[in-house]
């Protein structure tokens, strides 16, 4: 599991644990009453044991061979003959002697199992509602043992770690736990030389030299300045962080245990977290399995939209290369949110559905026997295709719970919007920070200049029916607002933005 945002591992793990638990009692109490009713009414327990296997010979298909060369008709002849079989001899009792004890037993053993299931299933549900309600979230997790206590301990300080896994998604490099690459990466390539003369384009002086720690700090610095605000303006809540960045391959194989890196418990020394993942963290160049970036990080709508933008930088061949690559966490599926909604869950409605939904279970029970015997008279497909089985890897690949319920875009405006500009406001204090230190250094940044406004201008021209827009890391494009802007283009959708490409050579011609 990789660290999610919102969503600490260690209540989700008690949680699951708890509602094994109730899985366990629901089923033991079904194994208790079936007893019973078996001690209660034998002769009709036995006649509907001796109907089922009966039925299971019936629908039981011949050696594989021949029943590979038999047509599909006779697939269905057996498992249909498995079915009228269970239900026949049955139905015959009751209809001939029908005050026979056989008969009467036969009837109260399948009216006194199917209330029982629907008890057993109503009683669960209500117990279900009210665990739900009770739950608070600054309430205590529930009971587990000390062996499963000790792995949720272990899992809660692995997820603490500051490293992500990137994975190619969509025709996009993302990073598993950020949220969606809805842009593409953001990239400033600048040659290092001082300054020039005006006149005759002559270098007047050399720079300072610097590494690329002094360049992410002071991003970094800056961007903890966009939480202090003065009246009217709004502070920007932005955490800021470093994270190590590594493939999603390796990343299966590094230890779940801290432990196992570190001594008594301890979350492991970085040398320890570099030396599985197979470089030291001295090692320069362009060949580290593992990078580090700075992770800057909004949270609004109370915590329902995260943007998270990563920079990197890397000083090689004399140049300097300045990466950041915005991600989008949109709000959970309103599915989520109302299923844990108190006022949701105390409605009347909500209550009257349970002996519905108790019913749809008893007839899902039916459907699962019908699957069985179609598996058992080998009807249903026992492998998957060639071509579904080359998809499944061969490891455990890194996944994220916030990530997984949660929609790839957003349908509402507001959120949208508010990603948009929280994205822009911080892609831009890393632009203007990295610009001011540059110059600081004695840097020719002219080049750098036009690289940024290439990527974050908004030029309006006319009569604001045309506005020629560069978005990060993309060319420049035509976004038409009058009819032919026939539905509100969401910035972050990147199939709508490739559609407009072609429409973006006047841009940069003119």
């Amino acid at each position: 599991m990789v660290p999610s945002y919102g969503f600490d591992l260690g209540p989700v793990l008690a949680h699951c644990l708890a509602a094994r638990r109730q899985w366990r009692v629901r089923r033991t109490v079904l194994v208790a009453v079936l007893g019973w009713i078996a001690y209660r009414f034998p002769l009709g327990v036995a006649l509907w044991a001796f109907t089922v296997a009966l039925a299971l010979a019936v629908a039981w298909p011949p050696r594989r061979t021949l029943w590979r060369a038999r047509p599909r008709r006779s697939r269905f002849s057996r498992t249909w003959g498995g079915a009228i079989a269970m239900v026949l001899l049955p139905s015959l009792v009751m209809l001939f002697r029908p005050t026979s004890r056989v008969a009467g037993e036969t009837l109260a053993a399948v009216e006194f199992a199917a209330l029982a299931y629907l008890g057993v299933r109503i009683v669960d549900r209500l117990v279900a509602v009210v665990y739900a309600l009770v739950c608070d979230r600054g309430g205590r997790d529930p009971w587990t043992g000390p062996r499963l206590r000790g792995r949720i301990t272990a899992i809660e300080r692995a997820q603490n770690g500051n490293a992500l896994p990137y994975e190619l998604d969509a025709g996009y490099w993302r990073f598993i736990g950020a949220g969606n690459a809805l842009w593409r990466r953001a990239t400033i390539s600048i040659k290092l030389q001082g300054e020039k003369d005006d006149e005759d384009e002559e270098i007047r002086k050399d720079y300072v030299s610097f590494d690329t720690d002094e360049l992410l700090t002071a991003v970094s610095q800056d961007l903890e300045d966009l939480r202090i605000a003065e009246p009217p303006s709004r502070p920007l809540e932005c955490e800021v962080r470093y994270v190590r960045g590594g493939p999603s391959r390796r990343w299966a194989r590094l230890s779940k245990n801290p432990s196992d890196a570190g001594a008594e418990g301890d979350a492991g020394t970085d040398a320890d977290e570099y030396a599985q993942w197979g470089r030291s963290p001295d090692e320069g160049g362009s060949e580290n399995v593992v990078r580090h970036y700075l992770s800057a990080q909004v949270e609004t709508w109370s915590g329902q939209l995260v943007i998270t933008v990563l920079a990197s930088a890397v000083i090689e061949g004399q140049e300097l290369h300045f990466v950041v690559r915005p991600h989008v966490l949109p709000p959970l599926f309103d599915d989520i949110e109302e299923a844990v909604d108190p006022e949701v869950l105390r409605r009347i409605t909500t209550f009257a559905q349970i002996p519905v939904q108790a019913v749809g279970d008893l007839v899902a029970l039916g459907h699962g026997w019908w699957q069985f015997f179609r598996w058992w008279a080998r009807e249903s497909e026992e492998t998957a295709s060639g071509e579904q089985l080359a998809k499944v890897p061969k490891r455990p690949m890194p996944t994220s719970l916030r990530e997984r319920y949660t929609p790839v875009y957003t349908d509402d405006m507001h959120v949208s919007e508010d990603a948009v500009r929280h994205v822009t406001i911080v892609q831009s204090s890393m632009f203007s920070t990295v610009e001011d230190f540059l110059e600081l250094k004695g840097v020719d940044v002219t080049e750098f200049k036009r690289q940024v406004q290439k990527i974050m201008t908004v030029i309006h021209a006319g009569d604001n029916n045309i506005i020629q827009t560069v978005t990060a890391g993309r060319d420049a494009r035509d976004v038409r607002q009058g009819a032919d802007a026939a539905h509100d283009r969401q910035a972050s959708r990147p199939a709508d933005r490739d559609e407009s490409d072609k429409a973006t050579e006047k841009g940069d011609g003119e």
